[in-house]
């Protein structure tokens, strides 16, 4: 993935000073207008279903997990209360 972007806001971000080499394209030498906070903005958008996926799988992993370790404690003091 290359994000092609200058600066947070645009290339205006470096009014007083030199805009740097990775804010132009590299072929045509212009500047990227698009700020990289836009750009990020606009590629996480994009992939908005996945990242939402992702964290449900996990947050139904903590779940499950919580559950395994519940059954666990309750099996480990039955075998303690069978034991004694």
């Amino acid at each position: 993935m290359i994000i092609r972007c200058c600066g947070a806001a645009g290339y205006n971000d470096f009014e007083y000073r030199e805009i740097p080499f990775s804010c132009r394209n590299h072929v045509t030498g212009n500047n990227y207008i698009n700020g990289c906070a836009e750009e990020m903005s606009m590629y996480l958008e994009s992939k908005t279903g996945w990242i939402a996926g992702i964290g449900l799988v996990l947050c139904l992993l903590q779940i499950f997990g919580i559950l395994f370790a519940v059954c666990l404690c309750r099996a480990i003091k039955r075998e303690a209360k069978d034991y004694q």
